[in-house]
């Protein structure tokens, strides 16, 4: 319960219904959560030079950088494109990209 002078009190938690995670960055093996409850995913990038389609490809986070949750699906990740207009590797990109990062 929300309290204007401080003393707010959480009344009840709310079960997890999924979460989102990724190897720890000192790869000790534990995985770090990053957030829970998550309806949908949108993954932003740059088409520059780092730009690596493996990273994300078919819409999907790669194994080694996020493991999602199992039942946040494929279909609530959104995948969307910055910089494609000044890109020289853009039709490479969009030919080979099967999900919406080109909406």
């Amino acid at each position: 319960m929300y309290n204007s002078q401080g003393d707010s009190m959480i009344l009840s938690v709310c079960e997890r219904k999924s979460f989102l995670q990724r190897p720890d960055q000192a790869k000790t093996g534990v995985m770090q959560y990053m957030a829970a409850n998550v309806d949908y995913l949108f993954i932003v990038t740059s088409l520059n030079e780092d730009y690596n389609y493996n990273r994300i490809a078919s819409g999907e986070l790669s194994a080694e950088r996020y493991e999602l949750y199992k039942n946040l699906g494929k279909e609530n990740t959104k995948n969307y494109a910055m910089k494609k207009e000044i890109s020289k590797w853009a039709k490479a990109y969009k030919k080979n990209n099967k999900r919406n990062m080109w909406d």
